[in-house]
């Protein structure tokens, strides 16, 4: 029980092929057993679904792990055993895999941010340019 994941993600009444099939030969590839799968049809406000989503796990579920992804993300096949593996429910109860994203030009940038205050005070993200290879860390 201590493994077990419940997968999440929103949609918008279809999914690409990519993302299905990378969703689904992780899972199959996965040691961590999914008792689960929540898909919502979701709008514009992703965050109204996401809470949703975490309000069915939450009250729907006894695993203790929830996997959130978002229909235009595909999966290495060892990324839910990383996570799981990673996580720890009282010092890492949220963690995020490493997500790129493509650019224009064809390159890749990670969606990192650390927060930095500006000179007002306020806190702002910055993108992490520079980050450890597989290792966990604080974004």
């Amino acid at each position: 029980m201590d493994d077990e994941v419940v997968v999440s993600y929103l949609h918008g009444a279809m999914v690409h092929a990519d993302f299905s099939q990378s969703l689904l030969f992780m899972c199959l590839a996965s040691e961590a057993p999914i008792t689960a799968v929540i898909s919502l049809a979701s709008g514009p406000n992703l965050s109204a679904g996401r809470n949703l989503a975490c309000r069915l796990f939450l009250i729907q579920h006894t695993s203790p792990w929830l996997f959130m992804c978002d229909t235009d993300m595909v999966f290495q096949l060892d990324t839910l055993d990383r996570l799981v593996a990673a996580a720890d429910p009282v010092d890492r109860p949220v963690l995020g895999g490493f997500c790129t994203r493509q650019n224009l030009d064809g390159t890749t940038t990670p969606t990192l941010f650390r927060f930095v205050t500006d000179q007002d005070g306020g806190r702002i993200p910055v993108p992490c340019r520079q980050y450890p290879e597989n290792e966990v860390m604080r974004v």
